[in-house]
């Protein structure tokens, strides 16, 4: 359509404009303002495959690097800790940040001590990685509920959800996939 094609153009030469910023060198992240409330954000981007639908950064998973990721991910906050910020909360996305639980959990107290502000935790997961065999308290999923994770929007709402491993999530995939499709929608996020 014609009409579709103009407002294509017209928002594209918009944003080219509205996000046009000029380079900065720094040797450092600046110092925090005076301002409360700051949100965290931990970006996780790894996936067991990658969906056509999602423009997050993302890549395929493999282990040695999303754990090399995640080790780079704590430095970096152990970083921003010696800057003086703090933040009210941590919201962990993705990819999939629930590809590796241990250190998902990890991340998660690390955060925690480092920034004793957080009183809110939000990670996102994938339908894959929650199911009923999974539905009990693993270490990772206790040190994530301390942190006070909400309830995922998959339908698993009465419990936040862990496995031991990716293996384990795929294995439980169908079950939760069946067991999802007898259990009553949620209607909170």
């Amino acid at each position: 359509m014609l009409s579709e094609r103009i407002i294509s153009n017209v928002l594209g030469v918009l944003n080219r404009r509205y996000l046009a910023t000029d380079p900065v060198d720094l040797d450092r992240l600046p110092a925090p303002p005076d301002s409360p409330g700051f949100v965290l954000y931990a970006h996780v981007p790894f996936c067991e495959r990658l969906c056509t639908y999602c423009s997050f950064n993302r890549f395929i998973y493999k282990e040695d690097r999303a754990r090399a990721y995640f080790s780079s991910l704590r430095d970096e906050m152990r970083m921003v800790r010696t800057l003086g910020y703090d933040f009210a909360s941590l919201y962990v996305g993705g990819g999939t940040p629930t590809i590796l639980l241990d250190e998902l959990a990890e991340t998660i107290d690390l955060a925690r001590e480092l920034f004793p502000g957080i009183l809110e935790v939000s990670a996102e997961t994938s339908p894959n990685h929650l199911g009923p065999s999974s539905l009990t308290f693993s270490t990772a999923a206790s040190s994530a509920c301390r942190a006070g994770c909400k309830a995922s929007t998959t339908g698993c709402c009465g419990r936040w959800t862990a496995s031991a491993s990716t293996a384990q999530a795929r294995r439980s995939s169908s079950e939760s996939r069946r067991w999802r499709a007898s259990s009553p929608p949620s209607t909170s996020t």
